[in-house]
């Protein structure tokens, strides 16, 4: 029996090292398996950035070009506004040219200026709204001698002299204090 005895501890002792062997390799398994979700789940946020960074170097020429095309447009529409005041000058007053260009629709889509027809969208704006229009100035005539001063506002042309005790106060010293004829106007 001893024999027996020893295969029968001999087998028990593997049955609990396989056990034990089994649930080591069941707590690695479970270590891995974490560990993999983990790597997983970097990957996932890494390949996020990349995407981003691709996209963010795919659309950056779209940002410049977009922001040059701005950049063009105003100076265009500044180009436009200045021939505008040109063509306009004499032909609108000059605190009106920014609410004439604005009230004419203008549009400053091409480089080059088509003159003959700006001037035309000019001519037709004034024909529509006359209270733009620039008025006529003569030239100013330098005289010699000064304009006549009108001082009197009297209807017949002569000036009246108050009468002393009329009722402006005393009567100044040198007229007598009671004077008979008394003057009303």
């Amino acid at each position: 029996m001893s024999d027996e005895t020893k295969a029968e501890t001999s087998v028990e002792p593997t049955d609990k090292n396989t056990n034990a062997e089994a649930a080591r390799y069941r707590k690695r398994f479970a270590e891995s398996k974490a560990k993999v979700a983990e790597l997983e789940a970097r990957l996932a946020d890494v390949e996020v950035e990349r995407d981003d960074a691709l996209n963010k170097l795919k659309t950056a020429p779209g940002e410049a070009a977009a922001r040059i095309a701005e950049l063009e447009g105003q100076i265009r529409t500044r180009t436009h506004k200045d021939a505008w005041a040109k063509a306009a000058e004499g032909k609108i007053k000059p605190t009106a040219l920014e609410d004439a260009y604005n009230l004419s629709g203008w549009q400053a889509d091409a480089d080059e200026i088509d003159e003959a027809k700006l001037t035309e969208t000019i001519d037709t704006l004034l024909a529509s709204r006359e209270y733009l229009r620039a008025e006529a100035q003569s030239p100013v005539e330098e005289s010699t001698t000064p304009a006549p001063v009108e001082r009197s506002f009297s209807l017949t042309g002569h000036k009246p002299k108050p009468v002393s005790g009329a009722g402006r106060g005393p009567a100044p010293e040198s007229t007598p204090k009671h004077s008979k004829t008394v003057y009303r106007l």
